[in-house]
């Protein structure tokens, strides 16, 4: 079934291409952090800190805060920027039209935000942007509006509560209706809800979609995962999270629309990395599902668990016994800079491909990085959905 959204006019930024040399990104870095746009394209985001500090970006790679060199000091000063006292700066490297999320640590407590962006996942990370990453359309910046890392998401007021015998825990499913139920409507189930909710705030921008006419009215069903990383692990590759989805949460949910006079169109289920291959994982299992996106999903895992997991057989265990995705859309996307893992997208897209299912998997800027999947989760589902 195809869901129309209407369309409407769109505000636009008309914004030259930026020249090498130091920038800031209009209405997100208003002093801290500053941007060093060079010949070939690339970018490299300043941030300054106290000396001591170390900034954690994708790979848990670890840049240390230095004095800047002589020439960067120079352009600082003339550009207006002095680093305070005590601080020294770090430059990391950003893929042309993307975003990284970076953290700052030091030894007196977790990785946290840096105070000076505001430009923020919550107070657990910060974001910067490379100057030429689009500001309009579906996968515009501007899509996601900067927030202060002290900024508090609203939360949907909806819920449905699982018993512990449905996902091996207790958990509570968040649900966003973004516009008005109709008597049928369309469905979004999100794994890794959690981080959805708390650190991107996606209901409030799949909300702007919708109002702007770029979605149609629609339900967000937002599923968490586990806060320790090895328990998400777990968790996500789990069959019980796998038969769950397409069973009791299907239920419960059509449940809960049928209580409000609708009922269930054009679900897509989506995830990104692990979530990703649970999603796969989910959607082979039934035909409730529509479509499937997953975005950098993990398919080089192997449930033997190889040591080195990304030099697995391409495609991994999902390559191996490949899901029927027949009478479903499939749209996978990776990161241009996350090299490792194209031979096993490709080779699970190829095996798919083959046996006459439709897929469509696509390159995007930037990398392993939710700072990366959010601006093109709005685009992939206006692909679905209209």
């Amino acid at each position: 079934m195809t869901v129309k959204a209407v369309s409407s006019p769109q505000k636009k930024h008309h914004n030259p291409t930026p020249k090498p040399g130091l920038h800031d990104v209009p209405h997100r870095s208003p002093e801290w952090p500053l941007y060093r746009l060079l010949p070939d394209g690339s970018a490299l985001g300043i941030v300054t800190a106290p000396h001591g500090t170390h900034i954690l970006w994708e790979h848990k790679q670890s840049t240390p805060i230095t004095n800047p060199d002589p020439t960067l000091a120079q352009e600082l000063t003339t550009a207006g920027h002095e680093i305070p006292p005590g601080f020294g700066i770090a430059q990391i490297p950003i893929p042309p039209q993307a975003c990284v999320t970076y953290r700052l640590s030091n030894n007196d407590g977790p990785p946290s935000a840096d105070p000076l962006n505001h430009d923020a996942t919550g107070e657990l990370g910060s974001l910067l942007t490379h100057p030429t990453t689009p500001r309009d359309g579906a996968a515009g910046l501007d899509r996601w509006p900067p927030r202060s890392p002290l900024h508090i998401c609203p939360h949907p007021s909806e819920r449905l509560r699982l018993d512990r015998n449905v996902l091996g825990r207790r958990c509570t499913l968040r649900i966003f209706t973004p516009g008005q139920l109709t008597t049928t409507t369309p469905v979004l189930f999100l794994l890794d809800g959690d981080h959805w909710l708390h650190l991107h705030d996606a209901p409030s921008t799949l909300n702007t979609a919708v109002a702007d006419g770029l979605l149609p009215p629609h339900v967000l069903v937002l599923i968490p995962s586990p806060v320790d990383p090895q328990a998400r692990t777990d968790f996500l590759t789990s069959p019980t999270l796998a038969t769950a989805l397409p069973g009791p949460i299907l239920t419960m949910c059509d449940t809960w629309l049928s209580q409000r006079g609708s009922q269930r169109t054009h679900t897509v289920i989506a995830g990104q990395s692990l979530g990703a291959l649970a999603a796969t994982r989910a959607a082979a299992t039934t035909t409730q599902f529509n479509a499937l996106l997953g975005q950098s999903p993990a398919f080089w895992w192997t449930d033997t668990n190889p040591t080195d997991p990304l030099n697995a057989p391409p495609g991994g265990d999902t390559a191996r016994h490949l899901p029927d995705l027949h009478n479903m859309q499939i749209r996978f996307t990776v990161g241009e800079d996350e090299k490792a893992m194209h031979q096993h997208v490709n080779a699970v897209t190829k095996a798919l491909t083959e046996a006459n299912m439709d897929v469509h998997t696509r390159t995007v800027p930037g990398g392993h990085d939710h700072a990366c999947w959010r601006t093109t989760l709005i685009e992939e589902l206006v692909t679905l959905w209209t």
